[in-house]
């Protein structure tokens, strides 16, 4: 166990193949994790040593943005390594990113990381906490090995077998789970997004509850300081179609990912059930549940649902604010697999929520813990329809749930206290 040598000493190693300036959503919230833990501030006067190990990006945010191979951005010492490749070609390039980066990050574990340091490892890619594990095995034939935190945004090949895409009884699977469990019981700490996440690390990978910290995500964004807009006060409201351009008008948003854990065929037929009122769905994002869904849109000919590609980062406060309403969306089979992170950036907005997921999931204990939306436990496409027509005449209470959205964001989910979380577990004896 390494002793307490006060923030001053503690070095922490951060690892994630996507980082700054790359624009995934993990790639967001890491980044401005490792910043807020490397400045000094008022309530934090000593800052951590981070040190991030990452790929290159694939998805670089703004004109003109480049990587180095090693390169101190503000506070945080960043080095690169893998091959660079885009990912998101086709599987030959993500596993080739995989490979390559995984590579590289073993060397570095081997010969670059210190017994004193800790590391934080994230599963992006899902082996990442797999070859930190091995690393330490490796290490500890000749000295003592470093201490890991897995970060688990996702659980593969968990995600995989609840989906169907692959059986549960294949030998690789077995063996994957496996090796899971015994990086996961190695691990210093395994932090969850959530307690159903911990619930199913519990239960399927025999982890120890003292083991287990759940530290929820956080908004992208900062929202303190910033004044709550009506949805027709936004920049982005002119990108809604004139009729949607309404006072009558009740605007619905799903924005973020629109991948295989979302059940976005089933907002389409919600929709198109509700085309004889002045219900609009603004639907933002990609995915790869996205084409199909629009494509169904079209097909239907609804005139009551605006399809727009992500939005930068930097204009977030704003189209997160054109809304009446917001949808997240969670399928049953993912539970405890994963935790929409969405669902942050909309409690900071100050917008209610109308959840399509499971009843124990965190986002639905969230919900009725606060009082700040509306949980469907069933992706019945006709649930959904009634009851944003139920909501659609109840303006004021939904109003009051976006402001208990908002002050729950501020008492529980503020990326302060996340920052403050992270930085007491790292730095513990």
């Amino acid at each position: 166990m390494i002793q307490n040598q006060g923030f001053s000493s503690t070095k922490i190693v951060i690892i994630t193949q996507v980082f700054y300036p790359d624009s995934q959503a993990t790639s967001q919230l890491l980044s401005a994790l490792a910043q807020a833990l490397a400045t000094p501030s008022k309530q934090r006067p000593t800052p951590l040593h981070i040190e991030v190990l990452s790929s290159y990006p694939s998805n670089a945010r703004g004109e003109g943005v480049t990587s180095q191979r090693s390169e101190q951005w503000a506070s945080v010492q960043i080095s690169r390594g893998g091959f660079k490749v885009d990912a998101k070609k086709s599987l030959f390039h993500r596993a080739l990113s995989y490979a390559s980066f995984l590579t590289w990050l073993f060397w570095n574990l081997l010969f670059k990381v210190k017994s004193t340091d800790r590391v934080l490892v994230v599963t992006n890619p899902p082996f990442a906490p797999l070859i930190v594990w091995l690393a330490t095995k490796v290490k500890s034939l000749f000295k003592r090995p470093f201490e890991y935190f897995i970060l688990l945004h996702d659980i593969y090949p968990d995600g995989l077998i609840a989906l169907g895409s692959v059986s549960k009884k294949r030998g690789w699977i077995k063996i994957w789970m496996m090796f899971n469990q015994i990086a996961f019981n190695r691990a210093h700490q395994v932090i969850t997004l959530g307690r159903d996440m911990s619930k199913h690390c519990h239960e399927q990978y025999l982890i120890p509850a003292h083991k287990l910290t759940v530290i929820p995500n956080w908004s992208p964004i900062d929202f303190d300081g910033v004044a709550p807009l009506k949805p027709h006060e936004t920049d982005l409201w002119n990108a809604l179609p004139p009729h949607a351009q309404t006072e009558d008008s009740f605007i619905i948003q799903y924005s973020g990912n629109m991948g295989l854990w979302h059940n976005m065929e089933g907002i389409v037929e919600a929709a198109n059930l509700l085309s004889d009122i002045p219900v609009h769905f603004l639907m933002i994002g990609d995915g790869r549940r996205k084409q199909s869904a629009q494509e169904k849109s079209e097909t239907l000919q609804l005139t009551n649902m605006t399809w727009l590609p992500f939005q930068p980062l930097d204009t977030l406060t704003d189209s997160l604010q054109c809304a009446h309403m917001s949808l997240v969306s969670q399928r049953e089979e993912v539970l405890g697999i994963m935790v929409p992170s969405k669902f942050y950036g909309i409690l900071a907005s100050r917008r209610a929520i109308l959840a399509q997921v499971p009843s124990q999931s965190e986002v639905a204990l969230t919900i009725r813990e606060h009082d700040c939306g509306v949980v469907l436990d069933h992706d019945d496409p006709h649930l959904l329809a009634e009851h944003l027509r139920k909501l659609y005449l109840k303006r004021a209470q939904v109003h009051n749930m976006g402001r208990s959205a908002g002050l729950a964001y501020e008492q529980c989910y503020s990326f302060t206290k996340a920052v403050n979380a992270f930085r007491t577990l790292l730095s513990s004896p």
